[in-house]
């Protein structure tokens, strides 16, 4: 990669953690003061429910002074964010096409990709995706940070409890990591499938199309009508194989943490709660 390449990896990088810092900060008050309301309208924490009046009141006030301040900062911020990194994977596909592959010596890139089964936009494509899943990724754990730094004053507060709950917690996490890892893998495995034959179908069709003359005078045309069905057959057949892959690996988070995580988590808060080590309002932070 070219110094202005790394010159904007470094940038992205950068606003990155300072976004996701900030806006993991905001998400922390904003649970606090959300969960505070709740508990207004319950009379958890000791105090007498609220009626309608003075909840609607309440209600509102948080509405205007936290909800609408909040939604205004984190869309500037993501935004910024994301356009940000919209520039910098349109430099990496850039750095692609003219360097990596124009620049090459002797014109060698130009021969893998004619010999590739990919086209150079699907190549290009792929490095998008991966650029796309390492910044998402790297998002989720710096937008986690603030709640992460909760966590040594609960270790500190009551040691005991955390040495008994963390093992059987990483143990559940291990195992759910093990079969959506499973799944990931043989989603990809469908997803390079599917991605090679569409590159494939494409260059069938764009040498037929350019060829067409020739095609109708060696009276080609049904077989090439057979070849295109043939490609378009695979391709939807690895396309649903992928779908059915990422539904199975959509359903298994979704329950794993509806179904097995939260009431794992509600049983520990209850203990937490049980001993005044969290106050009601954060509860869900």
């Amino acid at each position: 990669a070219g110094p202005a390449l790394g010159r904007r990896t470094l940038v992205v990088a950068f606003v990155g953690v300072r976004v996701q810092l900030g806006v993991g900060q905001l998400g922390v008050e904003y649970l606090r003061t959300s969960q505070r309301r709740k508990n207004a309208l319950l009379g958890a924490g000791g105090a007498a429910p609220l009626g309608a009046r003075a909840y609607g009141r309440k209600a509102l006030l948080f509405v205007g002074a936290c909800a609408v301040p909040y939604l205004l900062q984190r869309t500037a911020l993501e935004a910024t964010y994301e356009l940000t990194f919209r520039r910098y994977t349109y430099a990496l596909t850039r750095e692609l096409r003219l360097d990596a592959i124009l620049g090459g010596a002797g014109g060698d890139a130009l021969d893998a990709v004619a010999a590739s089964d990919l086209t150079l936009e699907a190549h290009a494509a792929n490095l998008q995706k991966s650029a796309r899943r390492c910044y998402e990724l790297a998002s989720r754990k710096v937008f986690s940070l603030p709640k992460l730094m909760l966590l040594p004053g609960v270790v500190a507060a009551h040691p005991g409890a955390v040495a008994v709950v963390l093992p059987a917690f990483l143990a559940l996490d291990g195992a759910k990591a093990r079969g959506i890892a499973a799944l990931t893998a043989a989603v990809e495995r469908r997803r390079r499938a599917a991605a090679t034959l569409r590159s494939t179908r494409s260059k069938v069709e764009a040498h037929d199309v350019a060829d067409a003359a020739a095609l109708r005078a060696a009276d080609g045309v049904a077989f090439s009508e057979k070849q295109w069905a043939a490609l378009s057959r695979a391709v939807e057949a690895e396309e649903a194989r992928k779908t059915a892959l990422e539904t199975v690996r959509r359903y298994v988070r979704w329950l794993y943490w509806s179904d097995f995580l939260t009431p794992a988590l509600e049983v520990v808060i209850a203990a937490l709660l049980e001993g005044n080590l969290v106050d009601a309002a954060e509860v869900w932070v």
